[in-house]
């Protein structure tokens, strides 16, 4: 009786220690089975989700770098314009200079563009894109800021060529503010390089009396170039103690000036063409 109840013991102590075994192998077994069938998912949702913040950083990164570009694009743009309007600006300014000029009856005034001009030589000569084709005579006058620049050598079709005031071979026919007498300008020529624009007023009566700082105006006596069109002012002489005026192998006198046109920057210039041809001088 004792030993059956014994072994009645014994698998009851068995039963219940397979039960606790198998409740917790069964937990285990359920949370392995969970986790092996969720895993796939977790490492999917995990892989999109880097991706989806990469591609957002790169998109992030991309839009600011093309709005840079685009701002730096917008800003050259702004400073383009800004040069055009200020070059505008300036070539509105010429123009107003130029259409101011007194109308005189008998002539006419056309603008022209500067197109070719020699650095080593940019006080003697340059090229204009007018011509025959427009009126453009030997002979005109062409003027700069206002002021007498040269005259019209050679004449093409659709262009010509400008001698300066500055240039031997360029001369006019001028008067003195001062005296009123009346001489031959002709460019003083070019002895090296960059050197400063002059000319010398020659044939001039030898009891002319003039001082540094008079105008020098065109006579318009040859009937070629018109009359009161301001040229440059007189200088003094190279030596200090010599008169302003030269008194040539006691024949007549002579004067240098320096030209009032700007040299330096010519980009549109205006040429007086007579509505009848004249001869030249």
């Amino acid at each position: 009786m004792r030993t059956g109840f014994t072994r009645l013991m014994v698998m009851l102590v068995a039963l219940l220690l397979i039960g606790i075994w198998t409740t917790v192998a069964g937990r285990d077994l359920a949370r392995g089975v969970a986790s092996g069938m969720t895993t796939p998912f977790t490492h999917l949702w995990s892989g999109f989700t880097e991706r989806v913040w990469a591609s957002a950083a790169t998109w992030v990164g991309r839009g600011s770098g093309e709005r840079l570009r685009q701002e730096q694009g917008d800003l050259a743009r702004l400073r383009l314009a800004a040069t055009e309007v200020e070059e505008l600006r300036r070539q509105n300014q010429d123009l107003r200079a130029y259409y101011g000029l007194p109308p005189r009856k008998g002539w006419r005034v056309l603008l022209g563009e500067v197109i070719a001009r020699d650095p080593a030589t940019w006080n003697r000569g340059f090229r204009i894109d007018r011509g025959s084709n427009d009126g453009v005579l030997p002979g005109c006058v062409v003027m700069a800021d206002a002021y007498v620049i040269g005259r019209v050598e050679e004449v093409q079709p659709g262009s010509s060529t400008v001698l300066t005031v500055a240039a031997r071979g360029c001369r006019l026919s001028v008067v003195l503010e001062g005296s009123k007498n009346t001489g031959i300008l002709e460019g003083g020529g070019v002895g090296r390089w960059l050197q400063a624009p002059e000319g010398v007023v020659d044939f001039l009566p030898r009891e002319t009396v003039v001082g540094a700082g008079e105008l020098v105006w065109t006579s318009g006596l040859s009937g070629s170039v018109p009359g009161g069109l301001v040229i440059g002012r007189v200088v003094p002489r190279p030596d200090e103690d010599a008169p302003v005026l030269e008194v040539v192998q006691g024949t007549h006198g002579r004067v240098w000036i320096t030209p009032l046109a700007s040299f330096g920057r010519l980009g549109v210039v205006a040429v007086y063409c007579p509505d009848e041809p004249v001869g030249r001088l």
